[in-house]
């Protein structure tokens, strides 16, 4: 933060005179001349006649204050210095006045304007959004770097965050984003870790919830990270913490639910870290310390599961705890191996592939006998079929009719305010072949609960919100409330294209999908409802106790 405050002979003798003349007794220092309190000095000036000095002392003077600029000004009848403004376009403040950003900066700000230009006219998000003050302070933070990709990025992430519609991702560099995954990136993918460990949002503090044995920083599951310190001497702490992280480019997909923001954001810290930041670290017994941080890893691990569990690659996985409780951990509602999408992908083969999959789920579910409760573990599935989802709570919640359960509606390109074709649906919950022929069953009438957390997304989404109709309690942290989808005309690819010795490509896609409940007649997006919010404790991970899972079992009971 620059900062120039301007002082004069004559403001700091007034300081003076102020200290040394407290007592209303000529004998005790010195006095006016005259015996009057002014000492002479008319009221509401100084002596030369200029206005009384307040917090600054020379009228018209600027100082800057992180790259806005303040005035001094004549303010109830004393000089102070006025709120802190933009700079006219194109301009930051530094030193002490407004000045031109440079020429490549403010090739840069084009293509920031460009982004946000292209996520006003395509988004599926149907409230009105500030673009022009989102546009300023994006070039505030892009005027403030140093005409790196890096400081673009970050500048293009502010804009990105301000619009919380799912289904819409944003990466730099070649389309493969092949330069989010390389060890060197600045820009690096979200849910993945450099440093062999994976972390979820403890309060306003990143909770190791994983830990490789040989991670090069030693942390340990329960550890809990509440401070970082960058290399270049950037302090991110609480208040604030993980929204801090959460400013950091990184190459992202839009999350609409402070749930999901917060998790990714403690995931993400060990995307972002590099050699030179320090960490301070509070252990599960309550020690703390301070680790710098290393070189990182060869190569990154993925943390979508936040526990690194071997189920995470299955199609689901099954088991009954000695409480009788079964837990069906089910991380993906997608194509998989097990269960692969069909080729001839039509509605009608569509509908058979959602049908088997409840099958395989209900026959593993009969490998158990007395159950006393089911918990549907989602954490960290990252969607696929929504139809799925839905009919694994109950197959009826789509109802009889084409588009019963849910309708989604795709954006008007450019419309303001935001519009949608309502008189042509894009996507139907359900279509009509699911309503011809309905779905089966899983089965299970027992009580049921359903385990999430934020980076549950898209279809996962869907299954919560099913769950929510169908009242089946939601444990953990609150789904990204996602409902959108990246597929349909409504799904569009906006890429800016490289410049030469400017920027390396703004990789943009974006969903202008609006999908609205069918019986309420309410806009889905950022929906994650939440009965019970349950984080990791740390003395749990240190023992080796999921605690999410625990207080989930416990209400399914």
């Amino acid at each position: 933060m620059n900062r120039t405050v301007l002082f004069t002979a004559g403001t700091m003798a007034a300081a003076f005179l102020s200290i040394q003349g407290c007592s209303s007794d000529p004998a005790a220092g010195p006095g006016p001349s005259d015996g009057t309190p002014d000492g002479g000095v008319p009221d509401g000036g100084e002596p030369d006649g200029s206005p009384p000095a307040g917090d600054c002392d020379a009228q018209g003077a600027t100082r800057c204050d992180d790259g806005k600029v303040s005035t001094c000004e004549l303010i109830g009848g004393s000089l102070n210095w006025s709120g802190a403004a933009y700079c006219p376009d194109n301009q930051i403040c530094k030193g002490s006045a407004c000045e031109p950003a440079t020429e490549k900066q403010q090739k840069q700000a084009a293509a920031v304007d460009q982004y946000a230009d292209d996520l006003r006219d395509y988004t599926g998000y149907d409230q009105g959004l500030d673009f022009p003050a989102m546009k300023k302070e994006a070039r505030r933070i892009l005027f403030l770097g140093d005409e790196s990709d890096y400081a673009l990025a970050k500048a293009v992430r502010h804009v990105f965050r301000g619009v919380p519609q799912g289904h819409t991702s944003i990466g730099f560099g070649p389309n493969d984003w092949s330069a989010c995954m390389t060890r060197e990136a600045n820009v690096p993918l979200r849910g993945t870790s450099w440093y062999g460990v994976c972390a979820r949002a403890a309060g306003d503090a990143s909770i190791i919830t994983f830990a490789a044995d040989n991670n090069p920083m030693g942390l340990k599951p329960g550890d809990q990270v509440v401070k970082v310190t960058t290399a270049n001497g950037d302090v991110w702490q609480s208040p604030g913490f993980l929204d801090r992280i959460g400013q950091e480019p990184i190459c992202d997909g839009s999350l609409p639910s402070k749930s999901a923001r917060d998790d990714y954001a403690a995931s993400n810290l060990f995307a972002l870290l590099n050699t030179g930041a320090t960490i301070d670290v509070i252990a599960s017994d309550g020690t703390t310390k301070t680790i710098t941080v290393p070189e990182r890893t060869a190569n990154y691990i993925s943390c979508f599961d936040a526990l690194r569990r071997p189920s995470r690659t299955k199609l689901f996985e099954s088991s009954q705890r000695a409480d009788g409780v079964v837990v069906m951990i089910v991380p993906t509602l997608g194509n998989h191996a097990d269960h692969p999408f069909p080729q001839d992908f039509t509605v009608e083969n569509y509908r058979t592939w959602v049908a088997e999959g409840i099958d395989l789920i209900r026959n593993e579910l009969l490998k158990y006998s007395d159950i006393k409760g089911l918990v549907w573990d989602i954490r960290g599935n990252g969607g696929g079929s929504q139809e799925l989802g839905i009919a694994l709570i109950g197959s009826d919640l789509l109802g009889s009719t084409e588009g019963a359960f849910a309708n989604c509606y795709a954006r008007v390109p450019a419309s303001d305010p935001p519009a949608f074709t309502t008189g042509e649906v894009e996507y139907p919950f359900p279509y009509q072949a699911f309503a011809d022929e309905p779905l089966p069953s899983v089965g299970f009438t027992g009580k049921q609960v359903l385990l999430v957390d934020g980076t549950a997304y898209s279809a996962a989404d869907w299954m919560v919100h099913a769950a929510k109709k169908a009242g089946i309690m939601i444990v953990g942290h609150a789904s990204a409330g996602a409902y959108g989808y990246s597929t349909g005309d409504s799904y569009v690819t906006k890429h800016i294209a490289p410049a030469e010795g400017v920027h390396a490509g703004i990789l943009s896609f974006i969903s202008g999908a609006h999908c609205v409940d069918t019986a309420t007649g309410e806009s889905m997006e950022g929906n994650a409802p939440i009965d019970v919010v349950v984080d990791f404790k740390a003395s749990d991970l240190a023992a080796g106790i999921d605690t999410q899972l625990e207080a989930a079992a416990a209400l399914a009971k």
